[in-house]
C-alpha cells in the first residue's frame, strides 16, 4: 500500500475514533490510540495479514507452498526482473518485518 493511501486511512480512522470516543479534535493521534486501545491501521493489517498466513499455512497446502517457494528462492525477490523501482509485496514487508523484530 502506498503512503498515500496508508495517511488518508489513517485519518480517516483517527476522525472516525475522535467522534466515537468523544475528543476534541485537536486531541493528539497517540492520545487517541492509546485511550482507544487500538493499533494503527498499518500495524493492525500487518498482524491480521501475519495471523491468516498462519492460520491458513496449516490449512491450505497452495498457500503453505507459495510462501515456501518465495522463501525459498531468492531470485523471486522483488524486482529481481523489473525494469522500474518495484512494489513490494505482502510477502516481503512481512519477511521484513520478522528481520527487524
Amino acid at each position: 500500500m502506498c503512503e498515500t493511501n496508508k495517511n488518508v486511512l489513517e485519518r480517516i480512522q483517527l476522525k472516525g475514533l475522535k467522534y466515537a470516543l468523544n475528543l476534541a479534535q485537536t486531541t493528539n493521534s497517540e492520545k487517541v490510540y492509546k485511550e482507544a486501545k487500538i493499533d494503527k491501521i498499518v500495524d493492525r493489517s500487518k498482524t491480521l495479514t501475519k495471523k491468516y498466513l498462519n492460520k491458513a499455512m496449516i490449512t491450505n497446502s497452495l498457500i503453505q507452498n507459495f510462501v515456501e517457494d518465495y522463501n525459498n528462492h531468492e531470485e523471486l525477490d522483488e524486482g529481481a526482473l523489473c525494469k522500474k523501482p518495484p512494489r513490494k509485496t505482502i510477502l516481503s514487508v512481512l519477511k521484513s518485518d520478522e528481520a527487524t523484530v
